[in-house]
């Protein structure tokens, strides 16, 4: 993530957070966010899956440090929503499915899923995202305090670069300006400071150090949450593998 005061996430804090990675210069690198939604499947933005193959990524949990400790596991399958649009960000939700059952401890462990949203409602942006638009990668996982806005304050706002639907909610910083998601924290965890649910997934970046509010896509809109539903069920491994 991109600010003036960086905050690091305290060590287990953030349990069901994910680096999502593919290989880049011969080596496993991150460049998207994710969140854990049960033992079989993590949660990220379509932008980050579109045009990869399923050998092409893995996932690393358990670990706030993208430089050591944690554990991988491989990605078998990926499920763009059917609805997303790349143009206008619209729908922007990818279902990855792991090869083998993520193990739940202190350090992992699933995200709840907001079945409804709530605007004015402080939340939790975390991410690996670059330090600045030309930067590299944090290796600590950083968060920031949002609010979410209004649907008619977000469409106002985002005019020029995003269509912006009840399909996706828009959160700004509550401090600095300059704080804000950058390369790398598509995909990212919005988490709720109300019960600990999970509200968006961050979409496209518009740009690092931005003014404009972050976009996400809805966790609690319907065309979200039961395609979430109906495909994490119709695509467990004991199901597909038969």
């Amino acid at each position: 993530m991109y600010r003036s005061q960086v905050k690091n996430v305290p060590e287990d804090a953030a349990p069901y957070q994910v680096s999502v990675q593919m290989i880049i210069s011969g080596e496993f690198t991150h460049f998207c966010g994710g969140a854990i939604i049960s033992t079989e499947f993590v949660l990220t933005a379509a932008e980050c899956t579109q045009g990869k193959e399923a050998e092409d990524l893995r996932i690393l949990v358990g670990t706030n440090n993208l430089s050591s400790g944690g554990t991988t596991y491989d990605i078998d399958l990926i499920i763009e929503h059917y609805a997303y649009n790349p143009d206008t960000f619209n729908h922007d939700l990818s279902l990855l499915r792991v090869s083998e059952d993520i193990q739940f401890n202190e350090s992992v462990n699933q995200i709840l899923l907001a079945e409804e949203g709530e605007e004015g409602i402080r939340c939790i942006l975390s991410g690996w995202g670059n330090t600045d638009e030309n930067g590299e990668n944090s290796d600590i996982l950083q968060y920031i305090i949002v609010d979410i806005l209004t649907l008619r304050q977000c469409q106002q706002e985002l005019s020029d670069v995003a269509v912006v639907t009840e399909e996706e909610i828009c959160a700004e910083a509550t401090t600095d300006e300059s704080l804000g998601s950058c390369v790398g924290d598509i995909g990212a965890p919005l988490l709720r400071f109300l019960d600990g649910k999970l509200v968006g997934i961050k979409s496209g970046t518009i740009g690092c150090n931005q003014t404009n509010p972050y976009l996400f896509a809805s966790i609690a809109a319907e065309n979200n949450y039961s395609w979430i539903d109906i495909e994490t069920y119709a695509n467990r491994r004991n199901i597909t593998n038969m």
